[in-house]
C-alpha cells in the first residue's frame, strides 16, 4: 500500500520463533516480532530463495542447535558464514570451494570435554581442508590480542583477515 513500508524477511532456525515470542512476552510485547519482521522459519534441508541469492542451512555442532548458511549467488560466488561450532567435518564439506568462509574463533587453547567453539588456528585448519579462497576470522575473544590471534592462521591459511566492523569482502 501507498506510504507503508514493507516489514524486512527475517529467516529463523526451526522452533526459534516460539522462542523469541516468549523472550517478548516477558516485557509484555509478544506481538513485536511480527510487527516488525516478515517471519519465516527455514528447514535447514531446503534451500531459500533471496532475491538472486540463493541461501542454504546445515547444522554444526555447538552446545544448542546451530547452522552454518551458504549463501551463492546466481553467478557461483560462494559465501559460508560458519556460526559457532567446534571442529568438524560438516562445515568442512559444507564450506567446500566457496571464495570467502567467515567461521567464528573464539579461544586461545580447545575447550575441555564437549567443545562448541574453535580457535583461530582450527579456523585455518578448516579454511585450508575446505579449500576456500579467503578466511575471516570473527568472534575473537577478549582475551586474544587481534595481532597474535592472526599471525598464526594466516600462516597456515594465507589469506586470512580478521573481521573488522564496516570491512567489505568479495566473494
Amino acid at each position: 500500500l501507498k506510504g507503508e513500508s514493507r516489514r524486512p524477511r527475517l529467516l529463523l532456525p526451526p522452533g526459534a520463533t516460539d522462542r523469541i515470542r516468549q523472550i517478548f512476552d516477558l516485557i509484555d510485547r509478544a506481538e513485536l516480532l511480527d510487527h516488525a519482521y516478515e517471519v519465516e522459519e527455514y528447514a535447514a534441508d531446503t534451500p531459500v530463495q533471496v532475491g538472486s541469492l540463493t541461501v542454504d542451512f546445515t547444522p554444526v555442532p555447538h552446545f544448542v542447535p546451530t547452522h552454518a548458511v551458504r549463501v551463492q549467488t546466481s553467478d557461483g560466488g560462494k559465501l559460508v558464514f560458519g556460526a559457532d561450532n567446534r571442529p568438524n567435518q560438516r562445515i568442512i564439506d559444507f564450506a567446500a570451494g566457496a571464495e570467502l568462509l567467515d567461521i567464528e574463533a573464539t579461544l586461545l587453547a580447545p575447550e575441555e570435554g564437549v567443545r562448541g567453539h574453535i580457535t583461530s588456528v582450527e579456523a585455518a585448519e578448516t579454511a585450508q581442508a575446505a579449500v576456500i579462497c579467503q578466511l575471516v576470522v570473527a568472534q575473537l575473544s577478549d582475551d586474544l590480542h587481534r595481532h597474535n590471534a592472526l599471525a598464526q592462521p594466516h600462516a597456515d591459511h594465507a589469506d586470512t583477515v580478521l573481521a573488522r566492523q564496516g570491512a567489505t569482502y568479495r566473494f
